[in-house]
């Protein structure tokens, strides 16, 4: 990307770039600052819907496992994906089979994970938060910045 971007720049052509933010790196800060206003990103999750409860859940495993904050993303995705399994089973009881576990998700709604956006699953719905934050990157001050609140993605069926 920088290197198609770096020579787009060179010709004076400066398209929209919208991408998702797991396939960014830091160095899209280093690009021309001629793109200032011009890329945007999508992230399923930011730092501002982390709640100070599940910041300190999160760094209390952290600090009991000696874990290493270097996949700090991929740890939060697991944490996540571990609370809803055990939301999934307590909701379900004792008498578990995978047909009971499902239908127990299905009834998930705004399950707050203290990590990332509310949580939702449903009959016809199997992905729990189906949306996306907008970020800017602002090349002038090397930095990421957040554009509104999340977007939903509406149901048109």
């Amino acid at each position: 990307l920088k290197t198609l971007l770096e020579a787009a720049d060179k010709i004076d052509w400066r398209p929209h770039i919208l991408l998702p933010g797991a396939f960014v790196q830091k160095e899209i800060l280093a690009l021309p600052v001629g793109y200032q206003d011009k890329i945007y990103l999508a992230y399923p999750t930011l730092p501002s819907d982390q709640t100070a409860a599940g910041i300190s859940e999160f760094q209390t495993l952290l600090k009991k496992h000696e874990l290493s904050v270097k996949h700090q993303t991929s740890q939060i995705s697991a944490l996540v994906a571990a609370k809803i399994l055990v939301e999934g089973l307590k909701r379900t009881g004792k008498d578990l089979s995978r047909e009971k576990f499902m239908h127990s998700l299905e009834k998930l709604y705004q399950f707050q994970t203290g990590l990332t956006p509310r949580i939702t699953y449903g009959a016809n719905r199997r992905i729990g938060a189906m949306g996306s934050h907008i970020v800017a990157v602002d090349l002038e001050k090397k930095n990421f910045v957040p554009v509104g609140a999340w977007i939903e993605i509406s149901d048109s069926s």
